[in-house]
């Protein structure tokens, strides 16, 4: 083989070498945007709950979208925006990344949120889903373990969660012992006065409280707790 065909033979090799690599550089396409959603729940819960509120009956929650693309925010306030709830088309507009949505649904259902944009002729979706909770009341005592013991006082406070209320007013509490209405004692703390009678060592307890919205009936919850005296 001459010295000619060789060279040529070495230099299509380092053309096609080369061209393997340019070839994906030349067609490799910018990251794909993500987007991250967020919700939040806008009813009751207590000072120190730092939680994330849930989306109970009655609740607004406010959804929002944002568009990331290499970890930089996109923005958004000029593409046109089409939110679609539950598959059915929920509103539409321009720089339209938050909705207001009202809960009606109850405890163990959900909805399922997708959102579609036009980003400068690119359109971009994502979608995903809300659980629905329910409110719930929290039995607070200081006794660990449920354990009390004779000749002590015993004060519970009822704490209610993702009620919507305007105040606290709005609260109901009713109490119970044993199963016998506390009709004297209607706030959300119950005093248990223990006996000193050897013959309650062993003896169970059950207190049940009844929380509800004045407003709205259905909010309305049930817990018990179950002491042992010592």
């Amino acid at each position: 083989m001459s010295t000619l065909h060789k060279t040529l033979i070495f230099t299509v090799c380092c053309g096609l070498l080369v061209a393997g690599y340019l070839l994906p550089m030349a067609f490799a396409q910018a990251p794909s945007p993500q987007v991250i959603f967020t919700w939040q729940a806008h009813n009751f819960y207590p000072s120190n709950y730092s939680g994330k509120a849930a989306a109970t009956i009655n609740t607004s929650i406010v959804i929002s979208a944002t568009v990331i693309r290499n970890n930089r925010f996109v923005d958004t306030s000029k593409a046109n925006f089409i939110w679609y709830i539950d598959g059915r088309f929920f509103s539409r507009g321009s720089g339209l990344s938050e909705i207001v949505l009202k809960i009606n649904k109850l405890r163990g259902d959900e909805y399922f949120v997708r959102m579609s944009i036009d980003l400068d002729g690119e359109r971009i979706e994502g979608s995903f889903t809300v659980p629905v909770s329910g409110q719930r009341t929290v039995i607070e005592m200081p006794s660990p373990n449920n354990i009390v013991f004779r000749k002590r006082q015993i004060v519970f406070h009822a704490v209610p969660y993702f009620f919507n209320v305007v105040s606290f007013d709005n609260f109901e509490f009713f109490w119970s012992i044993d199963n016998q209405n506390q009709p004297k004692q209607r706030s959300n703390r119950l005093v248990l006065d223990i006996g000193d009678s050897p013959y309650l060592s062993g003896e169970e307890v059950l207190i049940s409280n009844i929380t509800s919205n004045s407003l709205n009936s259905i909010e309305t919850t049930r817990s018990n707790v179950r002491l042992t005296i010592r």
